[in-house]
């Protein structure tokens, strides 16, 4: 099918594809002609969605069609727009990512600009989240800064946790000055729980 062709030429196959990145391809035709060609194709096989408005073109495995890794999905939807950083995983998923502790949740926390509430549950595919809109606006610049002072605004750090942090800080050139700058944007608690990694770090 013509669709097909255009989106995999456009962004491959077993990557999540959004509506509008298929209304764009797609761009000389009506929606509605549009929308019944990712009918006909959904009806082959040929494209799958994901959730609303999420779609993916699949491979064939041994077991059937491929699944969309979710992790994918959510990158795409709330942390990435090419190279531009959106957001990031927080809370107890962030801090089991660089070693602070062995628990895994089953809702995982982001933190992201595609946010407008504060705070609010939502689900992608199967898997629940918490999004949050951020302190102040994330950059590519400052990801990392915002991603420990976040973790500092939800956990007291114990003995691991603050060497965790402290190695991640030191691996990602995170430095005392840089946590301070943007301190102002959180509640005092987060200073707080950071003296210890800002000893460190000094």
């Amino acid at each position: 099918m013509e669709i097909i062709k255009r989106l995999k030429k456009a962004y491959g196959v077993d990557i999540p594809i959004f509506l509008d990145e298929i209304k764009a391809v797609m761009s000389e035709y009506s929606t509605p002609y549009v929308f019944r060609c990712i009918k006909e194709a959904a009806a082959k096989g040929e494209l799958i969605r994901y959730d609303e408005s999420i779609y993916y073109i699949p491979t064939d495995t041994l077991f059937g069609k491929s699944a969309l890794n979710p992790y994918a999905v959510i990158e795409k939807k709330y942390m990435r727009d090419g190279n531009k950083v959106l957001g990031f995983y927080s809370g107890w998923a962030l801090l089991n990512a660089i070693g602070g502790t062995r628990q895994m949740p089953n809702v995982l926390e982001i933190v992201t600009n595609r946010e407008s509430m504060r705070v609010r549950e939502a689900t992608l595919g199967r898997q629940k989240l918490l999004l949050r809109k951020p302190k102040c606006i994330i950059t590519n610049d400052n990801e990392k800064i915002l991603q420990i002072l976040e973790l500092a605004n939800q956990f007291e750090f114990g003995d691991d946790g603050n060497a965790a942090v402290v190695d991640y800080a030191k691996t990602n050139r995170v430095t005392a000055k840089d946590l301070l700058r943007y301190a102002k944007y959180y509640p005092a608690k987060a200073l707080k729980n950071l003296r210890n990694v800002l000893y460190e770090l000094l």
